[in-house]
């Protein structure tokens, strides 16, 4: 989806800022912005909710 918006706005998919070398670069620099407004937070939430469902030591102290 983020392909198409970069590509309907008539930017190269491949210059990116952050990304580089890839033909996506571009792509995936927008898509890491929309990453930490909308994925990261839910993700957070999901993995805090089976923290308190988890039967068994919480699953952060079983990370080393």
């Amino acid at each position: 989806m983020t392909e198409a918006a970069v590509l309907a706005a008539g930017y190269a998919p491949a210059i990116g800022f952050l990304h580089s070398g890839k033909p996506l670069s571009f792509v995936y620099d927008i898509a890491d912005i929309v990453k930490f407004d909308t994925v990261v937070p839910v993700a957070f939430q999901v993995a805090g909710r089976r923290a308190r469902a988890w039967p068994g030591p919480v699953p952060t102290r079983l990370v080393k």
